[in-house]
């Protein structure tokens, strides 16, 4: 490192991180077997590509009192409550570190569930839409801000348009780094903020709506059909029958609010009453409107937008 910054203009901020902290589970043997035996070619990669001289370190210290404690509970037949009890403490530590996808990953997540990202590569970047005020406040109103439409308005975000002196709200909510300086290492944080934006922002508004129709269409004949189908577009797993009865109960109450008149079925479904998408067969507004009101809770779901 110390030669980097004589060589580059870096700075070097240190961070205190532990590999294996305690209460994880020993490595396995093989495990380790494949650590050791990439080492020479770390070390000469280290040493061609950048000059760098790695000085190897003793290697499984921290697993000895593990190994240790298990080999005194099976002495004592205690070997599987042991057991129990590191991966306990091994679950806590997961719990523990738990954090949001990366930002332009959530945005994705939540157009690729719904069918609507676009998986074209290369080309130029596109502008996304941002809320208006965020235009009127900028330093200089920034008169070419059209946001894309059609598939181009869904592209990943690697290819969105980012103005350095205007942070994206959705990125910055979900801790995107802004462009005024290169970012080692994103902060993670946890406010009502990412919930907000993951509900009401306009490009997940959309991914809603369109989850919705793709659950009508795709989905089956049934509300257990379907909210199997679209838990498992959000989370990549079929829910529990305690989950599922959750989300029936949720679209009973739903549909008895439209019914009684409480909310727009054509407003939910497309933002301009007088526009309405095309339904799929044998499907009405309220239906759609139901799993749409659905859909935004799904797609907010912690599980679905956080790592592990």
């Amino acid at each position: 490192m110390e030669q980097l910054t004589h060589s580059h203009a870096v700075e070097i901020h240190w961070h205190s991180y532990e590999l294996r902290p305690k209460g994880a589970p020993p490595i396995s043997p093989e495990y380790l077997a494949r650590i050791q035996e990439g080492r020479p070619r770390l070390y000469a990669t280290a040493r061609e590509n950048y000059g760098l001289e790695l000085k190897p370190g003793p290697f499984g210290i921290d697993t000895r009192p593990a190994l240790i404690g298990a080999k005194y509970a099976e002495a004592q037949n205690l070997g599987a409550a042991y057991h129990d009890r590191i991966m306990q403490a091994y679950g806590a530590f997961r719990q523990e570190y738990r954090a949001f996808s990366d930002a332009e990953v959530v945005r994705d997540l939540a157009l690729s569930a719904a069918g609507l990202l676009s998986n074209r590569l290369g080309g130029p970047s596109v502008i996304p839409p941002v809320p208006q005020n965020v235009l009127d406040y900028n330093y200089t109103y920034p008169r070419y801000w059209t946001p894309a439409s059609g598939p181009e308005r869904y592209r990943r975000s690697v290819y969105g348009f980012r103005k350095r002196s205007m942070p994206d709200p959705v990125m910055s909510n979900f801790d995107g780094p802004n462009g005024d300086a290169s970012c080692a290492r994103r902060l993670r944080s946890n406010t009502p903020l990412a919930a907000l934006t993951g509900l009401n922002e306009p490009i997940f508004v959309e991914a809603a709506r369109a989850l919705a129709l793709r659950v009508l269409r795709e989905g089956g004949t049934t509300d257990a059909e379907r909210a199997d189908y679209a838990f498992q577009l959000c989370t990549s797993r079929c829910p529990t029958a305690d989950e599922r009865e959750e989300m029936l109960k949720l679209l009973q109450s739903r549909r008895q609010l439209l019914a009684d008149g409480w909310l727009n079925p054509r407003l939910l479904i497309s933002g301009d009453p007088s526009n309405l998408p095309k339904l799929p067969e044998k499907t009405t507004p309220q239906d759609a409107a139901a799993w749409t009101i659905m859909s935004r809770v799904l797609l907010n779901l912690d599980e679905t937008i956080t790592k592990n």
